[in-house]
């Protein structure tokens, strides 16, 4: 739900999460003599202290995500992930299995809103930008779409500069890893879905976020009740009919492997999305649509599919491209 591995803020090169740890140390005013000592430093330190002090490290946004591990250094043999996501989807190194993903509509507006805001997601992305740009493996000519792409962004409508960083952040790399997992999936369905409901009962309002729409996190307060949505208890609320649909379709994906399947009183036949990345549009009425992505974000997931092995510090950077975006 929501992101994939292919996501730029799912994952952390190495290299980045040694520079994360070292800020960590510092903000507990903590200067390690090497890496084992950084190590045996933050064994013994309080769980507390470790979680406070990483609020302060890039605006609390998953300062530590997964990262490639080096089983060489691994005594215990206890590696989970060896290699960077976008080599293990391109070469299809993943199980096989029937699969579901997607993402809500307006999935950046959570973090639209205090205490990120907009323009530290703009400075994100031009950090980015900049960071991609020292690769000399990549065209001037991507370089410069992607350049303007995230110039734009300070010019733009509010509107458009909202679909330009779902693009970014969300749709585009899920759209790319359904892509990819459709090329090797053979034999297992992959139900590919947006989710675009919208209510006063969600949990970007909760969080006192003033913007309207279908955002991050709000797919949970549909699936999962909470008393901080202060929701209708009416079974028979327009609310809660909706989310017995949502929760019914999610529960039968875990019992059945399939989110509608037959005789289970479906109002909707949820399609395999196959290589045309056929979705379902979650709604109050749902309905199965094309692949959402517009020409604008097909131009950004293929340059952005080019791009991750570069900056993905992969052990074997992938060489071959399918030329299905």
């Amino acid at each position: 739900m929501s992101g994939t591995p292919l996501c730029l803020w799912a994952y952390h090169t190495p290299e980045k999460m040694i520079e994360n740890a070292y800020k960590l140390a510092s903000l507990l005013n903590f200067v390690p003599k090497s890496k084992d000592d950084l190590l045996n430093y933050f064994r013994q330190a309080p769980a507390s202290s470790l979680v406070t002090a990483s609020r302060n490290i890039d605006l609390n946004f998953l300062p530590f995500r997964p990262t490639r591990e080096n089983p060489e250094i691994d005594c215990t043999n206890s590696t989970f992930l060896t290699e960077c996501p976008i080599t293990k989807y391109n070469n299809g190194d993943f199980y096989h299995h029937d699969v579901m993903l997607g993402y809500t509509r307006d999935e950046i507006l959570l973090f639209l809103g205090p205490p990120i805001g907009v323009a530290n997601m703009i400075d994100w992305a031009l950090k980015y930008m900049k960071y991609v740009g020292k690769f000399k493996e990549i065209n001037k000519e991507p370089i410069e779409l992607l350049a303007r792409t995230i110039s734009d962004l300070y010019k733009t409508s509010y509107r458009k500069l909202e679909k330009l960083m779902v693009d970014i952040f969300f749709s585009g790399p899920i759209d790319l890893t359904q892509r990819l997992l459709v090329e090797y999936n053979k034999g297992h369905p992959i139900y590919y879905y947006r989710l675009s409901y919208q209510t006063k009962y969600s949990w970007h309002k909760v969080e006192h976020n003033p913007l309207n729409g279908t955002a991050h996190f709000d797919d949970v307060g549909y699936i999962f009740n909470s008393k901080e949505l202060h929701a209708p208890t009416n079974p028979r609320n327009k609310f809660n009919r909706f989310r017995k649909r949502m929760v019914n379709m999610w529960a039968n994906f875990a019992k059945y492997g399939n989110p509608t399947p037959k005789g289970k009183n479906r109002i909707v036949n949820w399609i395999n999305s196959g290589k045309d990345g056929l979705q379902l549009d979650i709604n109050t009425i749902p309905r199965m649509h094309e692949r959402f992505a517009d020409k604008h974000e097909e131009e950004f997931e293929r340059l952005y599919y080019r791009i991750l092995p570069l900056v993905s510090s992969c052990v074997e950077k992938p060489t071959k491209f399918f030329d299905f975006v």
